[in-house]
């Protein structure tokens, strides 16, 4: 997955399967016949949701900006200002942010 991802042109990854009672190749499957997760799966889960899972936080600059790397998808930002809470989703892709 690493190299592939390495790719420029790699925007996503698509898996054929995950239970090993209906995969082609049980071994391969994220989850074994008893639904357990499988070594597999558990790297599939650590490597999107921990290595590749962009968390930040920070404050606002004086221009109302904050500065982050991250990897293409959708995202929530949350502000909050005197107990105000203030939610907004937006999309990162190559070109820049769309807001949703």
């Amino acid at each position: 997955m690493k190299i592939c991802f390495l790719q420029p042109k790699t925007d996503a990854f698509l898996n054929w399967g995950f239970w090993a009672g209906k995969h082609w190749r049980p071994d391969a499957a994220f989850y074994d016949q008893n639904w357990n997760i499988s070594t597999i799966g558990k790297a599939w889960r650590d490597m999107i949701y921990e290595s590749w899972w962009t968390k930040v936080s920070g404050n606002i600059d004086s221009n109302g900006m904050v500065n982050f790397r991250g990897f293409s998808g959708d995202y929530k930002i949350t502000c909050i200002n005197n107990g105000k809470k203030v939610e907004k989703a937006f999309r990162l892709e190559k070109n820049g942010i769309i807001w949703l």
